[in-house]
């Protein structure tokens, strides 16, 4: 009974070792899960705060490129307008050149101007404005100006020998002037001879005296004017030039704005897709993020039930001890009681079989000593009775005690194994956990070294796209600085063309100016120059209608009469230097140092 008891006793150490060996394992795998645990939850905040960082600062990168993208357009754009707007103003200087009067290119240029000055300069009196006329006049026979002329007063035959000097030296000049211009002037021949044509009818068509020096002065003003046509050509031809230049820097600008805009929108698609696919992966990572906290709150919260259901099991299981501990204090004092009454009731006390029938018989010699002993003997028989009684019946309610602890030790290893089998499961499905977030760790490894090789994959193409932008910054600061650069050109191009054209028109306004004095003149050497109020009814100068508020005025050398507002030059006359009004033409003719009236120029100093 006690080995059986000692046997029970050293199982039931045998299961708390074993219950022992196992919390520590338990605790252990705990303490591992939980180090596992937090170092899951650091890295992945740690993951999820870089993430975070990585993906802001590649949206305010594409947000800048974008910011960039969108000022590069709008300068491309403005470039655009602008190389819209230099075209538009090359195609309407090139029309308004090829579109230009063949009249204004056939005058004379400065140096016609320039000479006629010095000629009046040498020349005084009515001879000067002969000599203006005649330069300007139409082609005429200089036979039949002699003709004409020889009976005139001598101041008209000290004109017509001038006038001869001057054809002459006009001449050699058209010589010298004909060997270098005679290919370029067969191609405006016949426009600038219809033209001049046109212009004879118009303007002379009665006139038929003074052919042949106005022919020959004709004829050294359309040279002059083929040189300043040369040369307004060569400026047409070089400004076309220019603007082929222009265009194609243009053309290939524009090749290279569109190459610049197709990479931009490139650019731009493949950034939308970044931010599409960041934003994909970031909503991703927030909802697995979530899921894993989610996960890790419920199973801080399976493992706090556990730690609960463990101190719960723990203080049961101490409990247990505890009363296991009082039962066998108890039963071993109730084993020590029984042991004695046992001892006593079995006769451990009493002589043995072998010792009484070693012993001695000594019957009794008197019947009170046998019957004191058959007393005696009756006694022993009784309490070996009564000891052989209650060991049967110790016995039965031994084995009733054994099958009890049987079925309690039975029990306690069915308990036992469950537990542990628990402990087995729960440490399988911790382990499973444990694998799960390895493996999980793992996919964050690797999608941190994706995104690692993306964002520099990324940065190096940003990289090359500010190369490229800075490139095409530098390219759009040439083409503005060029683009200026020609428009400047242009600007100087067409305020030479208005100034020459200005010029042109000046020359024909003199020439018909000219032409009309020398009309005036030529009659006026036929009448009396003094005209009288009543032959006069205009203004030859302006039109004016005179009245009585606006009064007849004479010029006191030619004797025309002009109102007052067309009468505004005077003059010194006569040795008292009385001063007198005169008109332009006379105030011209008498003042040779001052600048001309068709002039707005003061004369070169000789």
């Amino acid at each position: 009974m006690k080995e059986l008891y000692l046997q029970k006793e050293t199982e039931l150490n045998k299961c708390h070792g074993d219950r022992k060996k196992l919390q520590r394992e338990l605790d252990e795998m705990k303490s591992q899960f939980v180090v596992a645990d937090l170092k899951s939850e650091n890295e992945l905040r740690l993951k999820e705060l870089k993430a975070q960082e990585e993906i802001s600062s590649l949206q305010q990168l594409v947000q800048d490129t974008i910011e960039e993208s969108t000022i590069l357009k709008a300068e491309l754009e403005r470039m655009k307008e602008e190389n819209n707007k230099l075209w538009q103003e090359n195609r309407e200087f090139r029309d308004h050149v090829q579109q230009q009067p063949i009249e204004s290119t056939s005058l004379a240029p400065q140096q016609m101007l320039s000479h006629v000055k010095k000629t009046l300069r040498k020349l005084g009196g009515d001879s000067t404005g002969s000599v203006i006329a005649n330069n300007f006049s139409q082609p005429e026979s200089i036979d039949e100006n002699s003709k004409s002329k020889s009976g005139k007063k001598d101041y008209a035959q000290e004109d017509a020998e001038v006038l001869r000097s001057i054809v002459v030296q006009l001449q050699e000049e058209m010589e010298a002037l004909k060997e270098k211009l005679r290919e370029t002037d067969d191609k405006l021949r016949n426009q600038e001879s219809s033209a001049l044509t046109n212009a004879i009818a118009h303007e002379n068509g009665t006139r038929n005296d003074d052919i042949s020096i106005n022919k020959s002065t004709s004829i050294d003003i359309n040279t002059i004017s083929c040189d300043a046509c040369l040369q307004f050509e060569k400026q047409l031809q070089e400004s076309l030039a220019k603007s082929a230049e222009d265009q194609n820097t243009i053309n290939a600008m524009q090749k290279a704005i569109a190459a610049s805009r197709e990479d931009l929108q490139k650019e731009a698609a493949l950034r939308k897709d970044l931010e599409d696919q960041w934003q994909e992966r970031r909503e991703a990572h927030k909802t697995e993020v979530q899921k894993l906290r989610e996960q890790v709150k419920s199973n801080e919260e399976q493992l706090l039930e556990l730690q609960q259901k463990f101190l719960d099991t723990k203080e049961e299981v101490m409990r247990q001890l505890q009363r296991v501990r009082d039962e066998r204090e108890r039963v071993n004092k109730q084993l020590e009681t029984l042991q004695a009454d046992n001892d006593f009731l079995s006769g451990r006390y009493l002589a043995s079989s072998e010792e009484i029938e070693s012993q001695e018989i000594n019957l009794p010699n008197t019947v009170e000593e046998l019957q004191e002993l058959i007393l005696q003997q009756q006694n022993d028989l009784i309490q070996a009775r009564v000891s052989s009684e209650f060991e049967r019946k110790k016995c039965v309610t031994s084995l009733d005690e054994i099958q009890i602890l049987r079925d309690q030790l039975e029990k306690s290893n069915n308990e036992r194994l469950a537990y542990k089998k628990k402990m087995q499961t729960d440490n399988k499905s911790w382990q499973d956990r444990l694998s799960e977030h390895l493996v999980t760790i793992q996919k964050y490894e690797t999608a941190k070294s994706t995104l690692e090789r993306k964002e520099t994959e990324l940065n190096r193409q940003i990289s090359k796209f500010r190369v490229e932008i800075i490139e095409l910054q530098d390219t759009i600061e040439k083409l503005t600085k060029m683009n200026t650069d020609y428009k400047t050109k242009i600007k100087i191009l067409q305020d030479d063309l208005a100034t020459s054209e200005q010029v042109q028109k000046d020359f024909v306004k003199l020439s018909q100016n000219l032409q009309m004095s020398l009309e005036k003149l030529r009659k006026s050497d036929t009448e009396v120059r003094w005209q009288e109020d009543e032959d006069v009814d205009n203004c030859p100068t302006c039109s004016t209608y005179f009245t009585v508020t606006v009064r007849k005025i004479h010029c006191r050398h030619c004797g025309h009469i002009y109102c007052e507002k067309c009468l505004t030059k005077t003059v010194p006359s006569g040795p008292r230097k009385k001063i007198v009004r005169v008109c332009d033409i006379c105030h011209t003719l008498l003042k040779p140092n001052t600048a001309p009236y068709f002039s707005q120029e003061p004369l070169p100093a000789n």
